[in-house]
């Protein structure tokens, strides 16, 4: 059966559910905020490694809070893309 041939959306794609039934809504809203979380502290930690200098939370104006939120949101991207990629993306099979 090919993929414009009617039938189940799992006859037609394999690759919407991988033969398993889908996470309900809230289970797949934890998740997501579970992962926010896990890149907002991985990023915050990084960045502090990188710049011990440059404090997240305690920043005046100017140059410093420049600098810490291109730091910080630089590694938030590399890190949430990464992360997609490697665990969500990943096709179990």
């Amino acid at each position: 059966m090919s993929f414009f041939e009617q039938g189940s959306p799992a006859q037609t794609n394999p690759y919407l559910t991988f033969g398993k039934t889908p996470a309900g809504f809230w289970r797949r809203v934890l998740a997501t905020l579970i992962d926010g979380l896990v890149v907002a502290i991985l990023s915050a930690l990084i960045a502090k490694l990188i710049s011990p200098s440059i404090s997240l939370t305690n920043i005046t104006a100017g140059a410093a809070l420049y600098k810490s939120e291109i730091l910080y949101t630089t590694i938030q991207l590399v890190i949430s893309i990464s992360y997609q990629i490697i665990l969500v993306g990943h096709a179990p099979g």
